[in-house]
């Protein structure tokens, strides 16, 4: 008690302080809230302006310095006013022993005093910081969150802000995502950001849904680089913007050359369902690369314009590409009428249920060029045998019809196992489904 005497002497501040009580009432009030306001201070700067991480660290240590003093000031008043006069005059001024108390009678009061005093000194310090966490909305918890991932957005070097917009896409960012201030800096850098940035920026936004960009990403499609145009697109397919449709369709005779970005239109026109679609792709198809052609046919079949149903059946005949062969079959699932059912049927009876051709599944990377960030794929096949997807394309069109049909298919161990699951899928469909719904199997 002695050494902490002699230490609180020192201090000269508090001890010109704690001659009074008014004046400690007036220190303890004015640290109190000098520390509010530099909380909210920084909330709101490191929030809305700061750039530098460094600058914020310094400032949030400062924070804490306050907060300690804010905490002794508080508990030194309690303790002065739980102890007595005799304690503060001896404990934080270091004025003489009064004449009718004894030496050995203070030593040890001050002994006894000193486990409640560092009790309330800690209580004090956390009440401290509970106020600043209640004045800010938890800004001190909320800086890991977002603040640091919204101040590197602010970045002025390009490389800080492509981590940033990796990271705020982790699988374990969800809470970053949701931030507002993040939010807002994606979309500034969607709008803002340099040709680094911008395709990553693009792609963040689709990630976190962020709908606020749509006149840029609708700008980006019509014109621009090709690796931002790509990431434009597929941020539309991910968002799903309707106003997306026209541009897209617009601008898909000039990017079929590009196969990364062709793909990325195709992809959204596929997830929009654009009925113009189909009529538009089928003259171009012939002039697309292979792997392109898959993503075409996507889109074909998901446009539903069933008046192209025999056109795409008999573009089905006359493919000799595998690929291709089972691109157009996922069309078929989509792009069936009962006019094409007899064929199919033929078709499905004449092909040997053992080594029929099994389709491999093909995907389209949602990620700029020469990320090494985690990929998010959009599907352009799904991995079935060919003899698969014909079943579902005659079940699409002849329905609940075909159900001892499809019962006997599931039964029969001599078909390809995807079939006869599939087959036992769309059994458990027709239980759930009375009446059915003109939702097709297949559809996404």
């Amino acid at each position: 008690m002695r050494r902490m005497t002699s230490a609180s002497v020192d201090l000269s501040f508090f001890a010109i302080m704690a001659k009074t009580d008014r004046r400690m009432n007036v220190g303890a009030a004015v640290s109190f809230a000098c520390s509010l306001a530099w909380a909210w201070f920084v909330d709101r700067y490191v929030s809305d302006s700061s750039s530098s991480v460094a600058l914020n660290l310094v400032l949030i240590w400062a924070q804490w310095g306050l907060l300690l003093l804010a905490g002794c000031w508080a508990g030194l008043r309690g303790s002065s006013l739980l102890f007595g006069t005799p304690w503060r005059q001896r404990v934080l001024l270091g004025e003489a022993i009064p004449a009718d108390l004894t030496e050995e009678g203070l030593v040890q009061g001050f002994s006894e005093n000193r486990a409640p005093f560092f009790g309330l000194l800690a209580g004090a310090i956390l009440l401290s910081w509970g106020a600043v966490q209640l004045t800010t909305d938890n800004y001190l918890t909320r800086y890991n969150r977002e603040g640091y991932y919204a101040t590197m957005l602010r970045s002025d070097a390009p490389t800080e802000q492509v981590a940033a917009l990796q990271q705020v896409c982790g699988v374990l960012a969800a809470e970053t995502r949701a931030a507002r201030p993040v939010r807002e800096r994606v979309a500034h850098l969607v709008a803002n950001g340099n040709e680094e940035v911008k395709p990553w920026a693009i792609w963040a936004a689709g990630q976190m849904g962020i709908r606020s960009v749509e006149a840029e990403l609708l700008a980006a499609l019509a014109a621009g680089d090709d690796a931002i145009r790509a990431e434009a697109a597929l941020a539309v397919a991910r968002l799903e913007l309707p106003a997306a449709g026209p541009v897209l369709l617009a601008a898909l005779p000039e990017v079929i050359a590009t196969p990364r970005t062709a793909r990325a239109y195709l992809q959204a026109v596929a997830r929009l369902r654009l009925p113009a679609a189909g009529r538009l792709l089928l003259p171009l198809v012939d002039l697309m690369a292979p792997e392109v052609r898959v993503a075409a046919w996507r889109a074909i079949g998901r446009s539903g314009d069933l008046t192209l149903a025999p056109q795409v059946w008999t573009r089905f005949e006359a493919a000799t590409v595998p690929v291709e062969r089972c691109a157009i079959a996922d069309a078929l699932k989509f792009l069936s009428t009962g006019d094409q059912l007899a064929a199919m049927g033929a078709w499905f009876d004449a092909r040997p249920r053992r080594g029929t051709e099994r389709c491999a599944a093909a995907a389209l990377s949602d990620r700029p060029l020469r990320s090494e960030a985690r990929p998010d794929s959009f599907e352009e096949l799904e991995a079935e045998t060919l003899r698969t997807k014909m079943m579902i394309a005659i079940f699409n069109i002849a329905g609940p019809g075909t159900d001892a049909w499809m019962k006997e298919l599931a039964a029969n161990r001599e078909e390809p196992a995807d079939l006869r699951a599939k087959g036992r899928e769309i059994l458990q469909l027709l239980k759930q489904a009375a009446p059915r719904t003109e939702r097709r199997v297949g559809a996404p």
